[in-house]
């Protein structure tokens, strides 16, 4: 697909949801999605904007993208379906100020990973200016979610609306912490002609990664102590949470530039869970989840990954197609010899089909 995220640019402005600088977004099954962007302008509730960071302008936004209390709350979502996070510009982020005189917010994936000696995937040298976003929730309609650096997904990002599943099955896939990997049986694999198709788009520059930081379990500086995995197996914490060791998530991804990762997927003192990974996935590199293989895993994450047959109709809004064109068979013949896999002649003198 083309490399150039911003091609969502324009997309976003007009009829979409426009944010800069780290922002975290929930979807919401009942609809829309809850959303923190402290770097994103907002209007008051007389209407007036408040500022118009970077010369970025939001103002022909056509539905709400943020609450009219400030930056942070619930909204409906965008008209056209599209999100798309854009950096800081580099102006902004050398005052280290935003124009209206407010400190550029810190972004969640520091405290999470640098605060203990890690990295997140994707993270440059101005991690607190940069387009990431940091997503999980149930997904109700159709959206496509585009950053011009990471995606960081830190719990369940599954559809609220699956035609074939059960209200229990429905609730389990839901649930903060189901027992394992979700059966690849039980998916949303039929296409609803009078509900709603749930469908999402994931497209990030760089790395859409499964959300996994680390701590030290003694001081940092000790280079023979162990990482231990900071995600617990119950519960859940600010964003970014890994409190869920068997992450689903229904998607259509693609990392331009890089891959769908799992950051420190070498580190864990042991297997962290399973990913359960429903939908379709473009990347420029393999991707990595484990150090080991199969039933032998040492440590990160074993994985499931289930093509969703609605893709072969349904697409997410604006999503990136191919630039090459597609293969095509021209012509087709085949060549029957003695013991032909496609037409044996003389099945006496064949070996046995094994």
């Amino acid at each position: 697909p083309p490399t150039n995220i911003n091609a969502l640019n324009q997309p976003a402005k007009s009829q979409g949801c426009f944010y800069q600088g780290p922002t975290t977004i929930t979807f919401d099954s009942g609809g829309g999605y809850t959303v923190s962007s402290p770097d994103t302008p907002w209007q008051a509730n007389n209407g007036t904007t408040q500022t118009t960071y970077d010369g970025l302008s939001l103002s022909n936004n056509k539905s709400s993208c943020l609450p009219s209390t400030g930056t942070s709350g619930s909204v409906t979502g965008p008209a056209n379906g599209v999100i798309y996070v854009h950096n800081l510009s580099s102006a902004t982020c050398s005052s280290g100020k935003l124009p209206n005189g407010s400190p550029i917010a810190p972004n969640p994936l520091i405290t999470a990973y640098d605060a203990y000696g890690f990295r997140y995937d994707g993270e440059g040298t101005q991690p607190n200016c940069e387009g990431d976003a940091i997503v999980h929730g149930q997904v109700n309609g159709a959206y496509t979610l585009a950053t011009q650096n990471d995606i960081n997904i830190d719990g369940n990002l599954t559809y609220a609306n699956c035609p074939k599943l059960t209200a229990s099955e429905q609730s389990s896939m839901n649930s903060a912490s189901p027992l394992g990997p979700w059966p690849a049986a039980a998916q949303c694999s039929s296409i609803s002609t009078s509900g709603t198709n749930d469908i999402l788009g994931l497209i990030a520059t760089n790395f859409v990664s499964v959300n996994n930081p680390l701590q030290q379990s003694g001081p940092w500086w000790n280079p023979t102590v162990t990482p231990v995995a900071t995600c617990g197996t119950s519960g859940a914490s600010a964003p970014p949470d890994c409190a869920n060791p068997n992450p689903i998530i229904m998607a259509s991804i693609l990392a331009l530039k890089h891959t769908f990762s799992v950051p420190n997927f070498c580190a864990t003192s042991s297997q962290q869970g399973n990913i359960d990974f429903y939908g379709s996935l473009g990347e420029k590199y393999i991707d990595l989840e484990a150090c080991g293989s199969g039933s032998s895993i040492q440590s990160g994450y074993g994985m499931s990954y289930t093509w969703d047959p609605r893709l072969s109709i349904l697409s997410p809004p604006e999503f990136f197609t191919p630039s090459t064109p597609s293969w095509i068979t021209q012509s087709f013949s085949v060549t029957v010899g003695q013991c032909s896999l496609v037409w044996p002649v003389t099945t006496s003198t064949c070996p046995a089909t094994p």
